[in-house]
């Protein structure tokens, strides 16, 4: 879990936060991420942001702590903005690695695709779509970012770069 590996890393985390642009649904607002950050004695603070300019504000909470962030351009919110803030008030950024945050965690199906058109032909069949089976996640990555981690006066412990399917220098 997300959570739990940040925790490892980073033992004096007390605040976990999510910065994301409130007009994107997603996972980053999910009520799943809250209860996980709170179930480990965490405190959850959202933090939806329209622009680039209220990046600062919005991150000054969570100094020294970790932020889920959505690091894709939406609006006016660019990820390097988010990046350079977090960066300055070293602050660990869980979102993709190749774009400098520490972490990445990633759940996928197998055939996500093949597995949407089977639903569909089943629904546009006649299925009750709440007669169809849940499918559960089949392979979950990790990725780490050293480089990241080196800036943040973070050291990796071994057992959680052991856990690692890929690590950016």
């Amino acid at each position: 879990m997300t959570v739990d590996t940040l925790l490892a890393m980073i033992p004096k985390l007390r605040r976990v936060g999510a910065i994301y642009p409130p007009d994107v649904p997603g996972p980053l607002a999910s009520k799943a991420y809250a209860d996980a950050v709170r179930s480990r004695g965490l405190e959850w603070i959202p933090m939806p942001v329209t622009s680039a300019a209220q990046v600062e504000g919005a991150l000054r909470p969570l100094e020294n702590q970790a932020v889920f962030a959505t690091l894709f351009p939406a609006g006016d919110l660019r990820p390097d903005e988010i990046l350079r803030v977090a960066s300055r008030r070293r602050i660990a950024i869980v979102g993709g690695v190749k774009s400098g945050a520490l972490m990445f965690y990633q759940l996928h199906h197998n055939d996500p695709t093949g597995r949407f058109a089977a639903v569909l032909d089943k629904v546009l069949r006649g299925a009750n779509p709440g007669d169809i089976p849940f499918e559960l996640p089949d392979l979950a990555t990790l990725s780490l970012n050293r480089s990241a981690a080196r800036a943040l006066g973070i050291t990796i412990p071994q057992h959680v770069l052991l856990r690692a399917t890929e690590i950016v220098d």
